[in-house]
């Protein structure tokens, strides 16, 4: 399924009007990448329309005994369950000084992307 979405900005994900005016609709690689990145963002229960949809944030990192496997699983399902995902190359997750943050390497049908 080709992945077709309003572009967004890409620290906020707000939606955004590149020239003031006009929605733009993204498809192939810019689209799926933007889908990931919106998606390891969102909390899980947080899609009133999915509650399977997002990362556990909640469970496994923001708790008095933080658990970094449950949050890669839960990473790693979520980046896999955007359509045209095909597979993960790489996750890395960092953890410091009490900052969360991750990259991956995504394979798409249109190639290959990094968040």
């Amino acid at each position: 399924m080709a992945t077709l979405t309003l572009q967004t900005t890409s620290d906020t994900e707000d939606l955004y009007l590149p020239d003031g005016h006009n929605l733009v609709l993204l498809t192939g690689l810019p689209a799926v990448t933007q889908d990931v990145r919106s998606a390891t963002k969102m909390r899980l229960t947080e899609d009133l329309y999915n509650a399977n949809n997002g990362v556990d944030w909640l469970g496994t990192v923001l708790t008095a005994q933080p658990d970094f496997d449950m949050f890669r699983k839960s990473l790693s399902d979520n980046i896999l369950n955007s359509p045209d995902v095909v597979d993960i190359q790489s996750l890395v997750i960092d953890n410091t000084q009490d900052v969360v943050n991750f990259t991956a390497s995504i394979v798409t049908l249109y190639g290959v992307a990094n968040i």
